[in-house]
C-alpha cells in the first residue's frame, strides 16, 4: 500500500482558512471524481515499477495544518463555520481503508509533498502505529523538510507564525503517536509546538525513513529567507 498526503501550504489565522475554506484545500466541494496518479501513484509499471502495482491512495489535503489540527470547538469567521480537525479527517480516511484491506497490510509507505511531506514528519510514527503486523513499514516525504532559519532580515517571522497558527488548530491534541510531543511531555522539549517542525519530530522518529529533498527549497527560500 502507498499513501501519499496532498501538499497545500497552511492558514495562518481564522480569515487566511475561512479563506481556505472556498477552494478545494478546504473543501470537497469542487474535488473530481477521480484524480490521475503521478510519481509514486503512478499506475504505468514503465514510469513507477516498483509501486504500479500497489494499492494506491491519494489523500486530498482539506485541512490548514498539516493533517494535525484537532480543535473540540468550530469557529464561526464572517459568518461561515470553520473546522480545525484536520487529524480526525486523516483517521477517519484509515478506518475506512482499514475496512477495505489496509488493516491486514503487509508492506507500507507512507509519503507526501510539501505539507504533505511535513505531515509525513508529523504523523509517520502514528500511522505506523496503527499496523504492528506490517512486515515493512516506512517513510518518504517529498520536500516536505522546512527548516528552523533566520531570514535574511535575522527575523524568525514565518517560523513564528507556523507556531502561532498550530496553536489556532490545537495542533498538540493531534500530536498523539508523535514521539517528538512525548518527549516535549517529559520535558525534553520546550515547547510542544515545535513537534510539528520536521527537524524536531524527525530527531525523534521510530518509523523508517526514506527522505527526498532539494538542497535549495523553493518555498523555503521564499518564506522562510525572504520572509514572505
Amino acid at each position: 500500500w502507498i499513501i501519499y498526503l496532498q501538499g497545500g501550504g497552511f492558514c495562518r489565522d481564522d480569515d487566511d482558512c475561512a479563506d481556505r475554506s472556498t477552494t478545494d484545500l478546504g473543501s470537497s466541494q469542487g474535488w473530481d471524481g477521480a484524480i490521475p496518479g503521478a510519481s509514486v501513484l503512478d499506475p504505468d509499471p514503465s514510469i513507477n515499477p516498483l509501486f504500479a502495482q500497489a494499492h494506491r491512495v491519494y489523500i486530498p489535503y482539506c485541512d490548514g495544518w498539516f493533517y494535525t489540527g484537532n480543535k473540540d470547538d468550530p469557529v464561526v469567521v464572517k459568518g461561515k463555520t470553520i473546522y480545525y480537525r484536520g487529524k480526525r479527517n486523516l483517521v477517519a480516511i484509515l478506518d475506512t481503508l482499514d475496512l477495505l484491506g489496509l488493516r491486514g497490510v503487509e508492506n507500507l509507505m507512507l509519503s507526501g509533498c510539501s505539507a504533505g511531506g511535513l505531515a509525513s514528519y508529523i504523523q509517520g510514527d502514528y500511522v505506523g502505529s496503527r499496523y504492528p503486523g506490517a512486515r515493512k513499514y516506512g517513510v518518504a516525504p517529498l520536500s516536505g523538510f522546512f527548516p528552523i532559519h533566520a531570514s535574511q532580515a535575522g527575523d524568525y517571522e514565518f517560523i513564528a507564525q507556523l507556531l502561532t497558527s498550530a496553536a489556532m488548530h490545537n495542533a498538540t491534541g493531534g500530536f498523539d503517536g508523535n514521539r517528538c510531543y512525548e518527549a516535549a511531555q517529559r520535558g525534553e522539549i520546550s515547547d510542544p509546538y515545535l513537534c510539528g517542525m520536521s527537524n524536531y519530530s524527525y530527531a525523534y522518529m521510530e518509523a523508517n525513513f526514506f527522505i527526498i529533498n532539494s538542497a535549495l527549497d523553493a518555498y523555503s527560500l521564499l518564506n522562510i529567507y525572504n520572509g514572505e
